[in-house]
C-alpha cells in the first residue's frame, strides 16, 4: 500500500494535501473572526462545524510531519532543529503579536500580562514539539522505541486528567499560564501525539484507514462530538480557561 500512497521522495502526498487543509481551514476561520462584515458567515452551521476541528486537524498533521525516528537524532541536527523552530515560532511569534498589538493602539509588550491570544498556535506547537523531543532522546538513551510511547500516552493522559483541577485552572489564568499558551497545550496534545503514532506505525495506519468500520465509526463519533459540544455537559467536562470565561 506504501507504493501507492508513498511518493519516491519518502514524502505522503495526502498529508501534504491534509496539511494544506488545515491551514486554510484556520486561515479562513481567522478571516471570519475578524470580518466585521461576515457575522452570517461566522455563526452559520459550516463556519461552526469547521471550527470544531481545524486545530485538532493542524495539531494532528504537526504531530504526522514532526515525527522522526530517534536513532537519527544526533546533538548537532537537535541543535539546528531546536534553532530553527525558535527563530520561526518563537521570536516571529512575539515579532509579529508585538506589531498587532501597536497596530491596535496597545504596548508591544501587552502580551507579557495577556498572552499571546491570537497567535498562541505556534507557541503550543513549539512546546509540544520539545516534548516530543525529549521523549525522542529518552528513548534513544534507553535503546527502546517503546520508550517514546510510553511517554506520550503518559503526557496525554497528565493533560487530559488535569482538566478542572483548580490549581491547574490558575496557572491558565496566570501571565506566565498565558504566556506559555498552557491551556492550549493541555486541550490539543492528544491530537500532536496521535499525528506521531499515525506516522510511526504508518503500515498499520494506512491499512486501518481502508477499513469501511473505522470509516462509519468515526463519522458516528464526530456527530456524538457535535452534539456533546452543543450540550452543557462538554463545558462541564473541558471547562475555558478562567480568563475567557469572565
Amino acid at each position: 500500500m506504501n507504493k501507492h500512497i508513498e511518493e519516491k521522495t519518502g514524502r505522503l502526498k495526502y498529508f501534504d494535501a491534509l496539511r494544506g487543509f488545515s491551514m486554510i481551514f484556520v486561515v479562513f476561520s481567522h478571516v471570519i473572526l475578524f470580518s466585521m462584515g461576515l457575522t452570517d458567515v461566522k455563526d452559520s452551521t459550516v463556519n461552526w462545524v469547521i471550527m470544531t476541528f481545524r486545530m485538532p486537524l493542524f495539531f494532528f498533521v504537526s504531530g504526522f510531519f514532526a515525527y522522526r525516528v530517534c536513532t537519527r537524532w544526533t546533538a548537532s541536527l537537535v541543535g539546528d532543529v531546536i534553532k530553527r523552530k525558535i527563530q520561526a515560532q518563537v521570536i516571529g511569534t512575539i515579532v509579529f503579536c508585538s506589531l498587532f498589538l501597536f497596530c491596535q493602539g496597545q504596548g508591544i509588550f501587552t502580551w507579557l500580562h495577556t498572552g499571546f491570544q491570537g497567535y498562541w498556535f505556534t507557541i503550543t506547537l513549539f512546546q509540544m514539539f520539545l516534548i516530543f523531543l525529549a521523549l525522542s532522546l529518552l528513548s534513544r538513551l534507553c535503546c527502546a522505541e517503546r520508550v517514546l510511547d510510553i511517554g506520550l500516552l503518559l503526557v496525554s493522559s497528565v493533560y487530559f486528567l488535569s482538566f478542572g483541577v483548580p490549581a491547574i485552572r490558575e496557572f491558565w489564568d496566570s501571565p506566565l499560564g498565558g504566556i506559555l499558551c498552557e491551556y492550549e497545550v493541555t486541550r490539543y496534545f492528544q491530537f500532536f501525539a496521535l499525528g506521531v503514532f499515525c506516522r510511526k506505525y504508518w503500515n498499520q495506519s494506512a491499512c486501518l484507514l481502508t477499513k469501511d468500520w473505522l470509516k462509519t465509526s468515526s463519522i458516528v463519533t464526530f456527530a456524538a462530538c457535535l452534539v456533546l459540544i452543543q450540550s452543557n455537559s462538554y463545558f462541564q467536562i473541558f471547562p475555558p480557561p478562567p480568563i475567557l470565561s469572565k
